[in-house]
């Protein structure tokens, strides 16, 4: 189970997309509840009717004065506009047992990736690497694991762990049942 939440960070057009819906759908329910019609709030609001439209569609993401404006034609605050902003993020998941199994475990929403996998003997992943610059992180939680990294090859025991910074190719060889998580992440700049 999840739940959406904001992140800290909107820098990401897919984000700012998120969050206009998410304003645009709190501004239409507050809209209904204080039973006003679009124009009729345009109107208290001072704006055009298209323009509040485009906020409520989440085509627009409108700016703190225009949200304070919205907020004061539909008497409520601000806070009240942008609650479900604050919200934990919280997805349940479980780590993978059988051989063959995975899972991604992280919420869609954040930018961190983890994922769990448990192999057989001999079994093998190629570790899917996201377009752009991502680190890699590798741990095992048992078994043993040969993990390739560029071609550059590391043995990895239970508890052991890997940080790859930016690879191009990665994989991981199980040497017998194995179960291990590994994560991505945007690549740290430094």
């Amino acid at each position: 189970m999840a739940r959406v939440a904001s992140t800290d960070s909107i820098s990401e057009p897919g984000e700012k997309l998120r969050l206009a819906v998410r304003i645009g759908e709190a501004v239409r329910a507050q809209r209904k509840a204080a039973n006003l019609t679009l124009s009729q709030a345009a109107q208290l609001a001072g704006m055009s009717v298209s323009h509040l439209s485009n906020i409520e569609n989440g085509q627009t993401l409108a700016s703190l004065p225009v949200l304070a404006r919205i907020a004061t034609a539909l008497r409520t605050s601000l806070a009240e506009l942008t609650r479900d902003e604050d919200r934990l993020v919280i997805q349940t998941s479980r780590i993978p047992v059988e051989p063959g199994e995975a899972a991604k475990l992280s919420h869609p929403m954040l930018q961190l990736e983890v994922f769990a996998e448990a192999l057989a003997d001999a079994g093998s992943i190629e570790f899917s690497l996201p377009p752009g610059a991502r680190d890699l992180f590798v741990f095992v939680l048992e078994g043993s694991v040969v993990v390739s990294i560029d071609a550059v090859v590391y043995e990895l025991g239970p508890e052991d762990a890997l940080d790859a910074r930016t690879p191009h190719s990665a994989s991981a060889r199980a040497l017998g049942p194995a179960r291990l998580l590994w994560a991505t992440a945007p690549a740290q700049q430094f």
